[in-house]
């Protein structure tokens, strides 16, 4: 099992805390949507295995182990293995939920499971050359038949205005935020520079995106013979121009 986090992602202890505390409403807004689509009126939701691709702090995880779900949960920083574990602390302990420290790209279990989901553009993480389709054929290894892959994505335009610099204050806690776009690589790294209770931190965090037509045939290609562009809040509705989104969601099986 790897321990390696790239060098663009650091998502060290302040930081992570400064994520769970700040950026944490997006679970929260999703996680009823996301519930909604998983739901089967012919299975019980204890009888179905989950699991998370990036699952950062586990707020999005604890909304399905509370409906029942049982969940894994992988993300390559040690911190938001922590920040899930405690958070979801009485599920762990009952067996409910398995946590793994690995990258996406190189995740391996030992089961399938009946549906998989990442959000907050965790997929973008990935480089698009070799790790994305690695991490697209891992999820269709253990997805089992009939199971749903779902995430959202970053498109090219999205990322175009990543181009800014920022000052946001949360409360007491403060943070500086540089965006920068590659339009050639489909590549926009973000520098993020601050504190939280006094406490500093400097991470930077690199997405990266690729043409809707390239990311289908990639899908395709590692054995999805259907997939969807959607919005997050309208899952059963297809989109029709999904280069002018800044956002998709793709629902694959």
């Amino acid at each position: 099992m790897s321990h390696v986090i790239h060098p663009l992602i650091s998502y060290d202890a302040v930081f992570s805390n400064f994520y769970d505390q700040y950026f944490g409403g997006y679970s929260e807004k999703i996680s009823p949507l996301l519930l909604k689509f998983f739901y089967s009126p012919k299975l019980k939701n204890s009888d179905r295995t989950l699991l998370d691709v990036g699952c950062g702090s586990g707020r999005l995880i604890l909304h399905f182990l509370s409906s029942g779900f049982k969940m894994i949960g992988i993300d390559n920083a040690p911190e938001m293995i922590v920040l899930t574990q405690q958070r979801c602390w009485h599920f762990w302990l009952m067996g409910q939920l398995q946590l793994i420290q690995n990258d996406m790209a190189s995740m391996e279990l030992n089961q399938t499971v009946d549906g998989v989901f990442s959000t907050y553009n965790s997929m973008n993480h990935l480089e698009t050359e070799e790790k994305l389709p690695q991490c697209f054929r891992h999820v269709r290894a253990i997805l089992k038949e009939g199971g749903f892959f779902i995430f959202d994505f970053h498109t090219l335009q999205g990322l175009q205005d990543w181009n800014t610099k920022e000052t946001a204050v949360f409360q007491e806690d403060a943070i500086t935020i540089e965006r920068f776009f590659d339009v050639q690589q489909g590549k926009a790294t973000m520098h993020l520079e601050g504190h939280l209770n006094q406490d500093r931190f400097d991470t930077w965090i690199v997405n990266y995106s690729i043409p809707m037509n390239q990311l289908l045939s990639l899908l395709h290609t590692e054995g999805f013979s259907r997939v969807v562009l959607t919005r997050i809040d309208h899952l059963d509705q297809s989109v029709m121009a999904p280069e002018q989104e800044n956002r998709v969601v793709v629902i694959a099986s």
